[in-house]
């Protein structure tokens, strides 16, 4: 049985605000980094990173309300569906720009991955689905050495987009409050054996990004 009291929001709303303040840091680095202006598909962008921050909270609160479940699936699901239509129309229609390329991928992933965290923090999914999420970021990492990591947004892919889709359906459906008890079974499952198709997608993506040219 779920435990009530307005003292069970005290964990959940510290991370929240721990984790906005942390990405408004870190985004206004990169502005500076980049000298670039937020353009209105920007802030569609940092609300999707921001609403992930609800699924954060979610999986560092041990004594969770049904309330706190429900906000951050909605946070899951505007951040995947609504948001995520609006942001590609405005940024077509603004002109798409560096900063907002790399920001737009950026939030992709970090939804994802903290989306696998409270999943699996909550036992909707097993360990085994925060695997390919976590181990983009050392990707990451290596394609940024290499030559433009941007070249292996999953998007601009055929089949791998369809794995990027299929993931994040899952997450909706495991961390669902509506999702009966058979689907999350069948959900669960399921993961064990997506997980290592999603790593592979990965390592296909990234392995594909060209090398830097040297200049001679």
């Amino acid at each position: 049985m779920r435990k009530r009291g307005p003292h069970l929001w005290i964990p959940f709303l510290t991370i929240l605000t721990a984790g906005l303040a942390c990405a408004t840091a870190v985004v206004g680095a990169s502005l500076r980094r980049w000298d670039h202006r937020l353009r209105p598909a920007d802030w569609i962008t940092l609300s999707r990173a921001g609403v992930a921050m609800l699924l954060l909270a979610r999986a560092g609160t041990s004594r969770r309300t049904a309330a706190m479940d429900w906000l951050a699936w909605t946070g899951l699901l505007a951040g995947a569906t609504v948001l995520d239509w609006l942001d590609g129309p405005l940024a077509r229609r603004h002109g798409p720009t560096g900063w907002g390329t790399t920001a737009d991928l950026e939030a992709d992933s970090w939804l994802t991955f903290v989306g696998s965290v409270s999943a699996v923090a909550a036992g909707e999914l097993p360990p085994l689905a925060m695997f390919a999420p976590a181990a983009r970021y050392p990707l990451v990492g290596w394609a940024a050495a290499r030559g433009d990591y941007r070249e292996a947004n999953l998007r601009n892919h055929g089949w791998p987009s369809l794995v990027g889709g299929a993931q994040m359906a899952a997450l909706i459906a495991a961390t669902s409050p509506l999702a009966p008890p058979w689907l999350r079974s069948r959900v669960h499952m399921a993961s064990v054996v997506v997980a290592p198709l999603q790593m592979a997608t990965l390592l296909y993506v990234y392995g594909r990004v060209r090398p830097r040219s040297r200049p001679r």
